[in-house]
């Protein structure tokens, strides 16, 4: 269902939501603010392990999270397992927070599809933030073709790597994000040293991205260490 209260058109579509906070209260007025926007479901979970294994069997378009909601599993740990699924590290995520200090949730903010919002916000703020979202994320859907040709040509042609994707960085929409997808995609594949090009790229345009620093430590820890036994590194998978 496309959001009748969006003040364009868009092609992405949120349907269901899921719902992770302790305090009952505002669940429900998220709940209440979802409805109102056109989600045409929901479901509400107090704590981050319970919402992870219904995650398992059902399918989200949004998560909201309070970063205070209490549990076994803490915010950061679900958050983290969300970013290194592979079938969860694109959904949707507003992360809802106390008062804070920008740059406390600077990291989270740089992964793709996510938003930080402070504790109480009004539904227009709500809608405005999904509308941030909903831009970056049909701006990827519209350029995967492109994003899927170049990390083939830097896939078959390694030394083309560090002029070609700087390049596009530096032109794309979404530069920072778009940069960490590139180089998550050649991680996956095996693919270490073009993987570190990209994130020294992403460096090199904005020295306080810690999202593709700690990136790049990981990648070199595998170039370094882990290379000449792997080939490739097999994929990580996260059980609940």
């Amino acid at each position: 269902m496309k959001f009748s209260v969006f003040k364009s058109s868009r092609d992405i579509n949120f349907n269901k939501a899921l719902i992770i906070d302790s305090d009952d209260h505002f669940k429900e007025l998220i709940e209440g603010y979802c409805f109102e926007v056109g989600f045409e479901a929901t479901d509400k979970y107090n704590d981050f392990e319970s919402a992870w294994l219904n995650m398992q069997k059902t399918k989200y378009d949004l998560i909201i999270i309070d970063w205070s909601a209490k549990g076994s599993l803490a915010p950061s740990a679900f958050f983290n397992r969300l970013k290194l699924h592979p079938n969860f590290k694109n959904i949707a995520v507003i992360v809802c927070t106390g008062f804070k200090a920008k740059g406390d949730f600077r990291l989270v903010h740089e992964f793709p599809f996510t938003w930080v919002i402070e504790k109480p916000f009004p539904s227009a703020l709500f809608q405005e933030t999904l509308e941030e979202i909903a831009t970056e994320m049909e701006w990827f859907k519209e350029n995967k073709t492109k994003l899927s040709k170049l990390l083939k040509e830097v896939i078959d042609s390694p030394e083309k790597t560090e002029k070609v994707l700087a390049s596009f960085v530096r032109t794309s929409k979404f530069p920072e994000k778009s940069g960490l997808i590139m180089g998550q995609a050649l991680y996956a594949k095996g693919k270490y040293q073009q993987a570190e090009l990209v994130y020294k790229s992403l460096s090199n345009l904005n020295r306080k991205n810690t999202a593709s620093k700690n990136a790049r430590k990981n990648t070199k820890f595998n170039l370094e260490f882990l290379t000449p036994y792997l080939h490739p590194l097999p994929k990580q998978t996260i059980k609940a």
